[in-house]
């Protein structure tokens, strides 16, 4: 939910050296002015992603009301989709986690927090599937308990934490893997 999702963002540094994607259900006039709470309340830059966007290192991007967010499997771009409904909403945050993860592979990770319903958990299998980790908020430090409870259900979740320790375990993770992969490149 918007208080988990502010709360978050505010501890993650700016410097974070990854794009953020995300998924809050919710109608599209609720969704913009949200992209614009995010950023004056984290200090975070968020913008409503657009078809083709390309995505940078410090940045978040918002699905907009009644589009899917995913990234396109051929090149670092934000596409929007009218597909029909998933886990009976659009946007949905199963589709971001299926397309990231064939993107991103072991440089995705995906995170589940507080939030009514399924969205997620199939997507979060897809996250550990192609090597990727998941984290997934304590349901019992949620507002709204069952979309971290069947993501960990699944057997995908690597952690389970709660919201106070979601930003520090990110921003690690994040360093760690940014680490890696600017080893792997100059080599």
């Amino acid at each position: 939910g918007p208080p988990a999702l502010i709360e978050m963002f505010r501890a993650i540094p700016s410097t974070c050296s990854a794009a953020f994607f995300v998924v809050q259900h919710g109608p599209a006039w609720m969704l913009e002015t949200f992209s614009l709470t995010l950023e004056r309340d984290t200090g975070f830059k968020f913008c409503l992603a657009k078809e083709g966007m390309v995505p940078l290192r410090g940045q978040a991007y918002l699905s907009p009301g009644d589009k899917h967010l995913y990234v396109y499997s051929g090149a670092a771009r934000l596409g929007l989709s009218d597909n029909p409904p998933e886990n009976f909403v659009r946007p949905a945050a199963d589709p971001l986690f299926r397309s990231a993860s064939l993107f991103f592979g072991r440089y995705c990770i995906g995170v589940i927090l507080t939030g009514m319903g399924r969205d997620g958990a199939k997507g979060v299998a897809h996250v550990k599937a192609g090597g990727g980790l998941v984290f997934v908020q304590d349901p019992d430090t949620a507002a709204a308990c069952s979309m971290p409870k069947t993501a960990i259900a699944t057997g995908s979740a690597d952690k389970v934490l709660s919201l106070s320790q979601m930003s520090d375990t990110i921003t690690a993770e994040v360093h760690r893997l940014s680490t890696e992969l600017d080893l792997k490149l100059r080599n």
